[in-house]
Order: structure tokens, then C-alpha cells, then sequence
């Protein structure tokens, strides 16, 4: 809510100030790209350390930096946004536990009120690589946890998220109340260390499971990192890679569209509950591979979003649902 009124945000991360950085974005694309990407939807712009007014009548600020070099610009950075359109600041960039400190980011809250602002604070939070911090569900007010499908293989991606999303859920059955919201980074940085200079390209199937996973999870800021614009180590791929990029981008674009068109659908206060479906869920373990296998189906007024998380086809039924088949790595909303 925003003033009394529900917002559903699609956010677009890693993009302003991206371009002609020898990633995916040239010099000179970045006003059509973000054409492409408010025509599809898309209503803010994450992660700016600098204010951007030639946006700010059609964009809003998730995450605004507030302090890119210390917690002594707190005050300065919120006092410069007031009566501008900040959802949230963010004080950490990307929250990690192996180099974050959660009592730091509740004094730059706090400091970040004492300034006047009345933005949520969150941050940016590494959950995949092992080192995520689980207080932050007990603090912040806008957790948006990055998920990666471009680096891990399919089931591995896609079991990770499940279980954040899950964290999440139990975190909001225990009383707890935060945002909900998800990064998706849907290609990765270019990078010697990712893949040798190779990311790995997700199908339009595995782009679509993500973010419906999300939507079965009362998510309502969904961010696209597009890690693509970066390259870190001067990789010389891009140009090869460029064409299923492009893809990933139309698939995007796609995904936008239909979360804008279900928007009544998405801020309805109804929430999303898990139902059970066959084949049944197993969780991660020696037989499965250690991922979770089977299909995952939640309920929504008369809807159902079910989730293939398996990597072969397979044939689904829900309890007093729809049935039928799902490809491999493929989720639909019925």
C-alpha cells in the first residue's frame, strides 16, 4: 500500500547507469530498454546510488542507496529525497552475513527516520550463496532476497528459492509483517569466475517457474536483476550470448506484462495457500538428488498456480483443482 492504495512494483536492478559498460546494454539503448520495459510494465528502478529526475514522473526508487560509502550519509541522502517517489532505502547494498552487520542497518534505519523519512528500509539480500542472514525476515521492513537462475542448474535454482520463500511464509504465519518481495536474477553477471565468462542461459520455462513460484508466495515487488549489463572481468562472449539474452529479455517482458494484466488478481488481500497435488512434494535428500521433487500447487479465489519442480515432464493432479501435464522445469496459472 502506498498512500491507501495497493501497489504491485516491478523493479528494474542493475540497468540505469549500465550502459556501454561492455555488458548486454549498448551506449544509447538505455531510454528505448526502458520504453520496452514500462510498456510492459515495469514501475521502478533499484539499487540508484544517484538521483535520476529525468525518470521520476513515470518511475518510483526501490532501494535507494543511502549509504553507498557509510552511514555518515544517512541524513544528507534522505533529506535531499524528501517529497521524492522513494519506496525504500537500502543501507547495506547487498546484505550479506559474512560482511554485513544487522545492529549497523537498524541504527541507519533509525537514523534514516530521525532525517524524516517515512520510506521503508530494506536492502538487497544474498540468500543463495549460503551466507544469508535470517534475523533480517525479524527486521527489515522491505527484504528483497536475490535469486539466482543462471548460475546453479535448474533444480538447484529453483529448490533454494522454494526454500527462502518458505522461510518467508513461516515468518508471516509466526505474526511477522515485511513486504514481500523477490530479486530475480534472471541472467548473470559476464564473468571469468561465472561459468568462465559463459552464464547459464535459463529456458523461458525456468524464467516463468520463477517468478510464479513467487507469485504463489504473496509476493508484490518483483525485481528483475539484470546481471547481463555488468562485465566484470572483460569477457568476450557478449556478443555470442547476445541473441538468447535478447530472448530472456522478450521472455521478461512477457512475465511483466502478465503480472500487470493480473493485477486485480495478484493485491487481492486473499492470500495464496499451498494445496495438495500429485505427485506429492519431496523434500531435498539423498534420493531426490538433495533438491526438492514433485509439483507444488497453491489456491487463490478460483485460481491455481502449479509449480513442475522436477526436470522431466510430468503429470499433475490438484485436490479440487486442475489436472494435466507440465513440461520439464514448467509452471502455469489456471
Amino acid at each position: 500500500m502506498v498512500d491507501g492504495d495497493p501497489l504491485l512494483v516491478l523493479s528494474l536492478n542493475k540497468f540505469v547507469g549500465w550502459q556501454g559498460n561492455g555488458g548486454w546494454l549498448r551506449s544509447g539503448e538505455l531510454d528505448v530498454r526502458l520504453q520496452e520495459a514500462r510498456s510492459a510494465g515495469f514501475n521502478a528502478l533499484t539499487g540508484l546510488n544517484t538521483w535520476t529526475p529525468e525518470y521520476e514522473g513515470e518511475w518510483w526508487y526501490l532501494l535507494r542507496a543511502a549509504t553507498p560509502f557509510g552511514q555518515d550519509l544517512v541524513e544528507s541522502v534522505v533529506q535531499e529525497g524528501l517529497g521524492k517517489p522513494v519506496l525504500a532505502y537500502g543501507f547495506h547494498h547487498e546484505f550479506h552475513a559474512r560482511t554485513s552487520n544487522l545492529q549497523d542497518w537498524i541504527s541507519s534505519c533509525s537514523r534514516s527516520r530521525s532525517a524524516g523519512s517515512r520510506s521503508l528500509c530494506g536492502d538487497l539480500l544474498m540468500v543463495l550463496d549460503g551466507h544469508q542472514s535470517p534475523g533480517a525476515y525479524d527486521v527489515f521492513e522491505l527484504p528483497l532476497p536475490e535469486y539466482t537462475i543462471s548460475e546453479f542448474t535448474p533444480d538447484s535454482s529453483i529448490s533454494r528459492m522454494f526454500d527462502d520463500l518458505r522461510l518467508q511464509q513461516s515468518k508471516w504465519e509466526s505474526g511477522r509483517r515485511f513486504v514481500r518481495a523477490a530479486s530475480i536474477t534472471v541472467v548473470a553477471e559476464f564473468a571469468s569466475f561465472i561459468g568462465n565468462c559463459r552464464p547459464r542461459i535459463p529456458s523461458t520455462r525456468e524464467i516463468w517457474r520463477a517468478f510464479l513460484l513467487c507469485v504463489a508466495h504473496n509476493v508484490r515487488v518483483f525485481d528483475v536483476l539484470w546481471g547481463a549489463n555488468q562485465n566484470i572481468t572483460g569477457c568476450g562472449t557478449v556478443e555470442e550470448l547476445r541473441p538468447q539474452v535478447d530472448r530472456c529479455w522478450s521472455d521478461v517482458l512477457g512475465v511483466a506484462r502478465w503480472l500487470r494484466e493480473n493485477f486485480v488478481l495478484l493485491l487481492d488481500p486473499t492470500p495464496w495457500r499451498p494445496v495438495a497435488a500429485v505427485p506429492v512434494l519431496e523434500p531435498p535428500s539423498a534420493s531426490t538428488g538433495w533438491v526438492w521433487r514433485g509439483v507444488f500447487a497453491a489456491r487463490k479465489l478460483d485460481r491455481h498456480v502449479v509449480v513442475n519442480m522436477n526436470d522431466w515432464p510430468t503429470e499433475f493432479e490438484v485436490q479440487d483443482g486442475p489436472s494435466g501435464s507440465l513440461g520439464p522445469s514448467e509452471a502455469v496459472c489456471v
